[in-house]
């Protein structure tokens, strides 16, 4: 017995033909009787009956049909909530956010997908750029927002955003103020810095060596959150992106004033392994953080602006 030869036993009890429902069923006549046939040996009962008006069940046939509408809507139930099933978004992205990142995105990031795809669950990892790009070469991510990533085999990606670098000092120093404020005002003076290696400190060597300045390390210090509470403590002035200092900026616990000549900035990237292909549900995530970026963007909240 075959869930064909149900569906077309049903179609003749509904027509009251052979003929209608080989016209319904968009077969062949001789091939519906034989398929009905095959399903009465196989049952071992006769389910219909000719009559003056055409075709009706059998006794048998008629609880046989009672019992065949439940099994076909059944399996039709079956066959929705499985192509729903292959739909649905689900699995674990593992995504990598640098620090300064993480704080205005990660919220977000996470809140949206939870709406949009509950059964997505995440691996969050963060790291500097350095290592996020490391660890998206090697497979070990899915997904990164790495800041001006030096892009290696294996690793490929999008620029989602420029973000400027802002001299923070604490209210009361003298270099607190309003307004762009240049290179060398402030670049011969003792700085709350990341290591040499890192990716801002090579840009204000670079910055240095273009009006000749050279950066000083007030401290070696790798972690933004502990440079930005030292700055509040005026313990020391640093060079921090504005999403990094935008709490303590809008609360007057800090100031932070925009970089010129030259203008300090870096590139925003969605970055990912270009060995595989990036899954549904990666798919839909690295989505959610190119409408959540720029959504930032267009309402000015972390000073990110679109790339050039």
């Amino acid at each position: 017995m075959e869930l064909r030869q149900i569906r077309y036993f049903i179609a003749i009890a509904d027509s009251g033909s052979f003929s209608a429902a080989a016209q319904r069923l968009l077969i062949a006549q001789p091939s519906l009787s034989a398929q009905i046939k095959s399903l009465e040996a196989d049952l071992g009962v006769k389910l219909l009956e000719r009559n003056a008006r055409g075709v009706r069940p059998t006794s048998a046939g008629a609880r046989f049909l009672q019992r065949a509408r439940a099994l076909m809507a059944e399996a039709e139930d079956l066959a929705r909530s499985t192509r729903s099933m292959a739909e649905e978004v689900f699995g674990t992205v593992r995504l990598g956010l640098t620090v300064s990142a993480a704080y205005p995105l990660a919220a977000p990031i996470l809140g949206e997908a939870a709406k949009a795809y509950p059964r997505i669950r995440f691996v969050i990892v963060e790291a500097l750029s350095s290592k996020l790009m490391d660890l998206v070469r090697r497979e070990e991510l899915d997904l990164a927002l790495s800041f001006s990533p030096a892009f290696t085999e294996g690793v490929r990606g999008e620029t989602l955003a420029t973000e400027r670098f802002y001299l923070c000092t604490a209210p009361g120093h003298p270099l607190a103020g309003e307004g762009a404020i240049g290179a060398e005002s402030f670049l011969h003076l003792p700085l709350l810095l990341p290591p040499v290696n890192h990716e801002l400190s090579d840009r204000l060597v670079s910055c240095g060596l273009r009006i000749g300045l050279k950066p000083v390390w007030q401290h070696v210090v790798e972690s933004v959150s502990v440079i930005s509470s030292l700055v509040e403590a005026g313990l020391g002035v640093s060079i921090l992106p504005y999403s990094a200092v935008a709490g303590a900026v809008e609360a007057r616990r800090m100031v932070a004033r925009p970089i010129s000549d030259p203008e300090l900035a870096r590139q925003m990237c969605l970055i990912y392994s270009s060995r595989r292909t990036l899954t549904k549900a990666e798919l839909e995530v690295a989505r959610i953080i190119r409408r959540i970026v720029a959504s930032r963007i267009e309402m000015g909240a972390t000073n990110w602006v679109l790339p050039p």
